[in-house]
């Protein structure tokens, strides 16, 4: 199941492309650009699965066997200082050790070097057909002053979760109840406004009118076919720089997040793949840009820079009624318990990341730290 769900992610990405990444027409300097950026990808995508392969043949086998030296009571003062034959209770010991795993331990850390192995492959099979992962923009602190919402101002939320978060099952949720909400950004014909193109970040980060995202985002509206304004809007991509629009111009909204442990995370994005066909070249460069994002999102709620809920899918990625309950709940709604089939099918259950620890500790190692920030409990990961 894993392996269909990646070639169909790869499938779409050519029809996603150009309304993601870019705001105008390729510059040749931005051709350029991605032409690299997918060169690079590629490259990496075929390192990642070769390591993967080679990680795999040495996860069934024992440790290398350790050799030990050491000196015990050699004397540091006097005449016989550092002398090894001087001093009769001076000792000398020379040993070989070698870590047992028993066999069923051997055994499953081979299935997860292998499951990673196939995982990895695929994903390099296709990383030079999918998007590239967007470049978040610099970190900053010189918000707006969050506006007061209007009177009478139409209910509207946004809607966004990183892959492996397990959004995808939100958006099946209220596809299925709610007739406000628009998932078309994720289909061929995508609204052409600033929160569907990469660049917005950029430009954002470098001084255009954040007015100006919100009035097209706005005027794109009733072409999605919502008349009255209130919308339920899937986002593709998310950076905080997009908050120097949203405090100021759109303060009537909501911001819902959905996350879970970023290891469960990682593991769920290379095994099923994800919403939004990103390219994942590797592991470990996958963890180090979602460590980055999820950073974002840690801050946004730390510091409250904008009204949000937090889903956290742990407990409800398959399981109707807590889903159900979860996101009601963060709307003010009652909502029914979604359909059968509506939410695809099963995922990982919550911590299932820690029979992967070996096959991926440095790209677990990599999350750990915005794991704690998040409040999920963390584990040595080598």
């Amino acid at each position: 199941m894993p392996e269909t769900i990646l070639r169909a992610a790869a499938a779409a990405a050519a029809a996603l492309l150009p309304a993601l990444a870019v705001a105008a027409p390729l510059s040749f300097d931005q051709a350029l650009s991605l032409a690299v950026q997918r060169s690079e990808a590629a490259r990496a995508g075929r390192a990642s699965a070769l390591s993967a392969t080679e990680s795999s043949r040495a996860a069934g086998q024992l440790p290398d066997p350790m050799l030990g030296v050491g000196i015990e009571n050699l004397p540091v003062t006097g005449a016989d200082r550092f002398s090894t034959t001087r001093e009769s209770m001076t000792m000398k010991r020379v040993g070989i050790s070698q870590e047992w795993l028993s066999r069923d331990k051997r055994v499953a850390r081979q299935a997860a070097a292998d499951a990673v192995e196939t995982w990895s492959a695929l994903h390099a099979e296709v990383v030079s057909r999918q998007l590239p992962l967007w470049t978040p923009a610099t970190p900053r602190s010189d918000w707006p002053e969050l506006a007061e919402a209007s009177p009478g101002a139409p209910r509207v939320a946004l809607l966004f979760g990183p892959p492996g978060s397990g959004v995808e099952r939100i958006g099946g949720l209220l596809a299925a109840c709610i007739p406000a909400f628009r998932r078309d950004r994720f289909g061929p014909r995508p609204p052409d406004d600033p929160l569907q193109k990469y660049a917005t970040i950029a430009a954002l980060g470098q001084g255009d009118d954040p007015s100006k995202l919100v009035a097209q985002w706005r005027e794109a509206l009733p072409s999605r076919g919502v008349g009255e304004g209130q919308v339920i809007d899937w986002l593709p991509f998310w950076d905080n720089v997009l908050l120097r629009a949203l405090r100021a111009h759109l303060p009537e909204a909501t911001l819902l997040l959905a996350v879970r442990d970023p290891r469960d995370m990682l593991l769920d994005w290379l095994a099923f793949g994800a919403p939004m066909p990103l390219a994942l070249a590797s592991p470990a460069t996958a963890a180090h840009w979602l460590a980055s994002l999820l950073n974002q999102l840690a801050a946004l709620h730390e510091h409250d820079l904008y009204p949000h809920r937090l889903l956290r899918m742990d407990a409800s990625i398959d399981d109707p009624q807590a889903l159900s309950t979860l996101v009601g709940g963060a709307l003010g709604l009652e909502l029914p318990v979604a359909p059968a089939g509506a939410l695809g099918p099963k995922r990982f259950p919550p911590g299932h990341w820690r029979a992967y620890a070996d096959a991926l500790a440095e790209p677990f190692r990599l999350l750990t730290p915005v794991a704690r920030r998040l409040g999920y409990e963390t584990q040595d990961t080598h």
